[in-house]
């Protein structure tokens, strides 16, 4: 599925918290990838809601958010999460739940909106990111760069080297 919404005009926004350990994850992939990719990379941070505007103005076909969730999972684990599934998932560090920012996106553009949640170890304020969680963003990233550049190279072959 992630390869199916990476062929889309996609924006990636990070959320979370890097000062509570794994809940840094969403802002970890967004760097990792930014300058890497095409593709606009936003660290959205704890506060998603100031970036509507920017968002928007990318007129996207989906947006694919990137956030620690707690769903019952090992560590490091990940998996797409449909609009309907968010309020299934646990915690939130957010001023503005996923599940009501993705809501709320959704009436203000008219884009796919999907949330990458990755289980999360230790979410205490202070922690360090742990290495299952450290591995598996790593990983995503490199996943990701593969798939946007080799969408990006298809596209300007195609487009006279415009994207």
């Amino acid at each position: 599925m992630l390869e199916n919404i990476l062929k889309k005009k996609v924006i990636i926004v990070g959320l979370g918290n890097t000062m509570k350990g794994d809940d840094g994850a969403g802002p970890l992939l967004v760097g990792m990838l930014k300058d890497k990719t095409e593709t606009p990379c936003i660290n959205a941070g704890v506060s998603p809601e100031n970036y509507v505007g920017k968002i928007a103005g990318e007129n996207p076909q989906a947006v694919l958010l990137v956030d620690a969730a707690d769903m019952g999972m090992s560590p490091g684990k990940w998996r797409i999460l449909m609009p309907e599934e968010i309020a299934k998932t646990g915690f939130t560090t957010h001023d503005l739940s996923p599940g009501i920012f993705m809501t709320y996106l959704r009436s203000r553009i008219n884009a796919d909106i999907y949330l990458l949640g990755i289980q999360p170890e230790n979410v205490s304020m202070g922690a360090v990111m742990s290495g299952r969680v450290k591995k598996a963003i790593c990983d995503i990233a490199e996943r990701i760069k593969e798939v946007l550049n080799a969408r990006d190279a298809s596209y300007k072959a195609n487009n006279n080297g415009d994207i």
